[in-house]
């Protein structure tokens, strides 16, 4: 049941304001619309915005499929860094054992020569 704009109104308790209405669009179909009022601190007016149901709808989805997105994101990246820092961690102990065995060869070798 549509509800002209001339019967909507706020009670001035210095609070926000949110109330759902319909209404008749120029093309003769019927419409719901939100209405937000909001007081402006320090004077008598009040901050007010109306926009349809409709635009709500197509917005809620937004961030609930932005969560999962953004989780997933970095899960994936965290992965990818953990296996890098992984690969790291292998590769320089398996240069500090190489260095070891060279040093340990080198330490043969001389005492070798010295010995012939």
């Amino acid at each position: 049941m549509p509800i002209p704009l001339s019967n909507f109104k706020f009670a001035d308790s210095g609070q926000s304001h949110i109330k759902r209405f319909a209404f008749n669009k120029t093309n003769g179909k019927p419409a719901e619309a939100v209405c937000v009022s909001a007081p402006v601190r320090g004077t008598p007016l009040s901050m007010m915005t109306i926009f349809p149901v409709e635009e709500i709808n197509q917005r809620i989805w937004y961030p609930p499929m932005a969560a999962p997105l953004i989780s997933i994101c970095v899960l994936v990246i965290s992965m990818v860094a953990v296996r890098s820092n992984t690969q790291r961690l292998i590769l320089n102990a398996r240069l500090d054992e190489s260095a070891k065995r060279q040093f340990e060869i080198k330490a043969n070798n001389n005492r070798l020569e010295q010995q012939i």
